[in-house]
């Protein structure tokens, strides 16, 4: 605490740490759920029951996307979803020591996959999530839904819609992502750049597409709903 004297007032200072992760929830009069609140920009709020659950999950040893799930075993991974992530991964990283790794040790290496007590390979929560089939994925996230629709006309209700659960892709974050991240770059605009004799397309309005698209994936809180739309 630091005080400070202002036109002949003293004022106190008063720090208080954000609670680490195992710490949370955070309450007052003994009173979890009617005790417990947060700070946003505006203020302090009531935290609601499933925020309070949610930070349970979070405070567990064990977090919550590397949870085995022994009801699939890998045959629940999307080959297709894993063999366009491998190309990302080795045209960014051609080095890689992963990249001549057959795939399930790729996927145990990249916490996409774990041993259960049955001795035997499964996916994780977040590698049923990157490349399962939704289909499977809703079987764990009852509430998984991803959704992005364009609205540019208001006389109709959208101009283009992508949703997870349509049957004709794999519904899951990774070709998500992948399918938003192109339907929006198309209508971004690329001045003309150089660096040497290659021209530059991604521009740091890209970049910041990317960057808000990725943290609406991973910052939302999964058991209840996962939702993307424009």
């Amino acid at each position: 605490m630091e005080s400070y004297e202002v036109n002949g007032d003293t004022i106190l200072v008063i720090y208080v740490p954000r609670a680490k992760r195992e710490q949370k929830p955070v309450y007052i009069n003994n009173d979890l759920f009617g005790g417990c609140y947060r700070r946003d920009w505006e203020g302090d709020y009531h935290c609601s029951k499933a925020e309070i659950k949610g930070m349970f999950r979070d405070a567990a040893d064990e977090t919550e996307d590397m949870k085995i799930v022994e009801q699939f075993d890998i045959s629940a991974i999307d080959t297709e979803s894993l063999k366009g992530f491998r190309n990302h991964h080795k045209s960014y990283r051609p080095e890689h020591v992963f990249n001549n790794l057959p795939d399930e040790e790729y996927l145990e290496r990249i916490g996409a996959a774990g041993y259960g007590e049955d001795g035997k390979l499964h996916p994780t929560t977040a590698g049923l999530l990157m490349f399962g089939e939704e289909y499977h994925i809703v079987r764990e996230f009852p509430e998984y839904f991803l959704d992005y629709r364009e609205m540019l006309d208001p006389t109709i209700r959208w101009t283009d819609r992508l949703q997870s659960s349509s049957g004709d892709w794999s519904g899951n974050v990774f070709d998500f992502f992948f399918r938003v991240n192109s339907k929006i770059a198309k209508g971004i605009k690329k001045p003309f750049k150089l660096e040497g004799i290659t021209r530059v397309d991604d521009t740091p309005v890209h970049k910041a597409v990317r960057e808000a698209l990725v943290n609406c994936l991973v910052n939302t809180e999964l058991f209840l709903t996962l939702r993307s739309s424009d």
